[in-house]
């Protein structure tokens, strides 16, 4: 699948997700496309980190292909 924005959003705050930094991509990704797109091998991983474990977020992924 083709990934496009990736968005966190909590309360107070909204985070864009880089996708073309490797810290913040697990495994199954392969490398970045031109326009900031980045295809998965079908099970690939996203770090969000853990500075808001108490507070619900909301993941928004644009599938692109």
């Amino acid at each position: 699948m083709l990934v496009g924005e990736v968005s966190l959003y909590s309360s107070k705050s909204t985070r864009e997700i880089d996708l073309s930094s490797d810290e913040a991509m697990g495994h199954g990704w392969h490398q970045v496309e031109p326009g900031s797109l980045r295809w998965t091998s079908g099970n690939a991983a996203i770090f969000l980190g853990s500075h808001l474990q108490n507070e619900s977020r909301i993941l928004s992924i644009e599938i692109a292909a």
